[in-house]
């Protein structure tokens, strides 16, 4: 099930509606009797630990919907630290239509009428010490993304032993293309230039105001062209935009993490701190 099939399956059914005995029929329908041999079946996107763009508001719900659908999986959490986290998100936020500043996202107006941000959403601890209670914690392996960035095939062998996948050779795992970046970072100038143009461009959930339907042709034209310009400005004001922008990020989340940061660091039996993250 890729991030489409979540999303349509497990995710978007309205919390009375959701059965879940309509996903075990999918499930049933698209793999037929064995298509699975030695393989691992995965269930897998980024909004099963909840709505990054509103706070995570239904991570619990969906942990849940997990346990229904698959009371016999096993569990794995990628998190990363807080502040390159939320760099990553607003590039994506900008990436997909959201008009708005920095500032403006990390203080939302009246968060208990719509769900918005919500720091306790990068307090990773509360996720993985609910889905121990669901799932057991052997069932549950937690890893963060520098391990990755420092070790990618000693990460991607702990994910493999975790599922027990002992097909996966390492010759198999020496041909994993670990020196290829598909996702580069877009640079903060690009995305302050985005950012106008969603704003009376893009019409969409982030922005009623746009002139254009983010389907549309018109907005898509002017989106893609944004994202290539990357030498409008010289070198020393996209530097002068990433210590700004790292530098409110600083400001906005200090002593948030400090304790879920220091509690998460013994669940997986890792220094954080030597990756960065903040256990002060």
């Amino acid at each position: 099930m890729n991030p489409v099939v979540v999303q349509l399956n497990l995710i978007d059914p309205p919390p009375l509606a959701f059965e879940p005995t309509r996903v075990n029929g999918f499930l049933n329908d698209s793999i037929p009797p064995g298509r699975i041999g030695d393989r691992i079946p995965v269930v897998t996107s980024e909004a099963l630990s909840g709505n990054m763009f509103c706070g995570g508001y239904n991570g619990k719900e969906l942990s849940d919907r997990l346990r229904q659908v698959f009371p016999e999986g096993r569990i794995l959490i990628i998190v990363r630290e807080q502040r390159t986290m939320l760099r990553s998100l607003y590039s994506s936020f900008i990436s997909w239509g959201m008009p708005h500043s920095i500032d403006r996202y990390l203080n939302p107006v009246d968060g208990r009428k719509v769900p918005q941000y919500n720091p306790s959403y990068l307090q990773y601890d509360r996720l993985v010490t609910y889905y121990f209670r669901l799932f057991g914690e052997r069932n549950v392996l937690v890893l963060c993304f520098e391990q990755f960035a420092e070790n990618p095939k000693r990460f991607v062998r702990s994910i493999c032993d975790f599922s027990k996948n002992a097909a996966f050779s390492q010759n198999a795992l020496d041909s994993l293309p670990f020196d290829k970046r598909v996702n580069k970072g877009r640079i903060l100038m690009n995305l302050m230039l985005q950012r106008w143009l969603n704003y009376f461009f893009v019409a969409n959930g982030f922005n009623y105001s746009g002139l254009f339907k983010d389907t549309s042709a018109t907005a898509r034209k002017r989106l893609n062209a944004c994202k290539r310009r990357n030498d409008l400005f010289p070198r020393f004001m996209h530097n002068w935009f990433e210590k700004t922008f790292e530098k409110k990020i600083i400001e906005k989340t200090k002593g948030l993490f400090g304790e879920s940061n220091r509690n998460l660091s013994q669940i997986m039996k890792v220094d954080l701190a030597s990756y960065g993250y903040d256990v002060q």
